[in-house]
């Protein structure tokens, strides 16, 4: 008996002292941890297939907000493409625990079918909203995203890509950098996973 309690408590302990060891090594999160952890705006607003649409309505999924417009030259492609690849290297667990949105800075020219033809291109799963101007302003202020026209068709905005939890609220924000370097990439699917 006294054997078999000894390596019962061996094993308890090797499985303890791995699990710290993990926990101690693991690569830790890249971009910025939102302490706060605020709720997202409840705006209501258009989807691309034109049906309402609130970002609060999450589906039990994590969600990853970037802020851009289909005419955008730079920034807004290379940001859908980064999450693009990354989306398709997933697993399909992790692929359906995940949404992807693009919420316009541009809705007089974004309509649900824009978005959707753009979208189409990166990937078919990946979500584009737009709505009303007032709408879409207290959607942006509620991720500290700017946007300013900066000429016909264009528009300067903030290119960070957020990160919402399962509950809706804003857990992590990844620097264009970050997205392009591909630390978004390498934590996306711990992030689909639900490890914020």
């Amino acid at each position: 008996m006294p054997r078999v309690v000894t390596a019962f408590l061996l094993v308890v302990a090797l499985v303890l002292g791995g699990v710290l060891a993990f926990r101690a090594f693991a690569k830790p999160l890249g971009g910025t941890t939102v302490d706060a952890r605020p709720l997202v705006p409840v705006e209501q607003l258009v989807a691309d297939d034109g049906k309402p649409a609130r970002l609060s309505d999450s589906n039990g999924q994590t969600r990853l907000v970037f802020f851009g417009f289909t005419r955008c030259p730079d920034v807004c492609p290379t940001t859908m493409g980064v999450l693009a690849r990354a989306y398709e290297a997933l697993n399909e667990q992790q692929r359906q625990q995940l949404k992807v949105v693009l919420i316009t800075v541009d809705p007089q020219f974004d309509t649900p079918p824009q978005l959707r033809s753009y979208l189409d291109k990166f990937d078919k799963d990946f979500v584009g909203l737009t709505g009303a101007p007032s709408a879409l302003e207290a959607t942006r202020k509620g991720f500290y995203i700017y946007s300013v026209p900066s000429g016909p068709g264009a528009f300067t905005h903030g290119d960070a890509v957020a990160v919402l939890d399962r509950t809706g609220r804003m857990r992590r924000v990844y620097s264009q950098d970050e997205v392009s370097g591909g630390v978004l990439t390498a934590d996306l699917p711990r992030l689909a996973s639900g490890r914020y």
